[in-house]
């Protein structure tokens, strides 16, 4: 079978540069981070399909490893003071993927690229609104129009949060962005951002919805 769906299930690391606005695959340094592609049929049926591996750099221009192992998919990293930055490919035989997902190379493979970014561990994390730190409740008024809740960090960590509200029923949250919808209705939620470098540290705030 051929897939027609190729997906990184990876969206617990996934982050967007704020500068060149990449989607990069992040994590703190001295963790490990394993790229899981997904394939599917034209169905959806998920497919087992044969990957090659390979990876762009484990050295900085300085000749220091931020990488110590890449091996099927898998970097064992290394702690840094700085973001560090590799590409990986993936490649797959042009016999098992859609055409359109590109042109194949002189050995017949399909290659898909992903860019991953080796930070500074997350040590501190605090939500904030409008550049200030959110230190107490928000109230707001029932069917508000959305507002923007962000992060930040120690410096050079990575920047990228996920977003998850305790009661949908009241207000949701992006996942990406952190922007806040009401859904009309009374009541409290509190929302929580968790740092997407596999460090776990996280922040939340409590946000009263009334009329």
């Amino acid at each position: 079978a051929r897939a027609y769906d190729v997906y990184l299930n990876n969206d617990k690391n996934s982050i967007q540069d704020p500068i060149t606005g990449d989607w990069i695959l992040a994590i703190a340094g001295g963790k490990n981070l394993t790229i899981k592609p997904e394939f599917r049929d034209i169905n959806g049926k998920k497919l087992s399909v044969a990957v090659k591996w390979e990876i762009d750099k484990l050295y900085d221009d300085y000749g220091t490893a931020f990488v110590k192992s890449f091996k099927n998919g898998t970097l064992v990293t290394e702690k840094v003071t700085q973001p560090k930055f590799t590409t990986v490919t993936f490649k797959v035989s042009e016999d098992l993927v859609d055409p359109a997902y590109g042109t194949p190379d002189e050995d017949g493979n399909i290659r898909f690229t992903v860019i991953v970014g080796v930070y500074p561990a997350t040590t501190s994390l605090q939500i904030t609104e409008n550049g200030r730190v959110v230190t107490q409740d928000l109230w707001r008024k029932v069917g508000c129009a959305p507002f923007q809740l962000s992060a930040q960090t120690n410096e050079y960590a990575a920047p990228g949060w996920e977003w998850k509200s305790s009661n949908e029923k009241i207000a949701w949250v992006d996942p990406f962005t952190g922007e806040v919808y009401s859904t009309g209705k009374a009541g409290t939620v509190t929302i929580t951002a968790t740092a997407k470098d596999g460090t776990g540290k996280k922040d939340s705030v409590k946000i009263v919805f009334a009329n």
